[in-house]
């Protein structure tokens, strides 16, 4: 299995409750791990979102994480053609949000691409992401991974099941 990770999968390991600030070192080696035996992937996009938010915080573990580590995780390289490909769908052109002041979400179509590459390829892959809420013009990247028939996980139970964090005892 490979797994995909999505900007916001990165930016979430904090807000889980029993990772928080302090946990999250511990999380990122389990990651290194993963990423090392290539386990996990990324586009370049994600550390360009990334680094919209903790370029000049020495503490954003996920930024500095994902740039550390950009050559390995990002070693498909650019896959314009299938980018391309994905935004021909017609509900998926909406994984966009064209009118933010900033421009386009970067990396959620390189994901979605990546995605569908590797599946293509003969690959088992699951997109991790915390975006799943659809919007009036935008459309998630779960519920684009569903329209590509490409599984999708969010991050707590992605970390659960690598067993990086444990279970939430019941």
């Amino acid at each position: 299995m490979i797994w995909i990770l999505d900007t916001c999968a990165l930016s979430w390991v904090r807000q889980i409750p029993r990772v928080g600030k302090k946990g999250e070192v511990e999380v990122f080696e389990q990651l290194t791990s993963m990423l090392e035996a290539d386990l996990i992937v990324f586009p370049s996009q994600v550390v360009d979102e990334l680094e919209e938010r903790g370029h000049d915080d020495p503490e954003y573990r996920p930024f500095h994480w994902a740039r550390e580590h950009k050559k390995q995780a990002c070693r498909f390289g650019h896959l314009f053609g299938e980018v391309t490909e994905v935004l021909a769908h017609q509900q998926i052109r909406r994984i966009c949000e064209w009118d933010k002041a900033k421009g386009a979400d970067p990396a959620d179509p390189h994901i979605l691409a990546l995605a569908t590459h590797l599946r293509d390829s003969g690959q088992a892959v699951t997109v991790v992401s915390e975006d799943r809420v659809d919007k009036a013009r935008k459309l998630s990247v779960a519920t684009a991974c569903g329209l590509l028939q490409v599984f999708w996980l969010r991050t707590e139970p992605f970390l659960v099941d690598q067993d990086i964090i444990p279970p939430v005892d019941e």
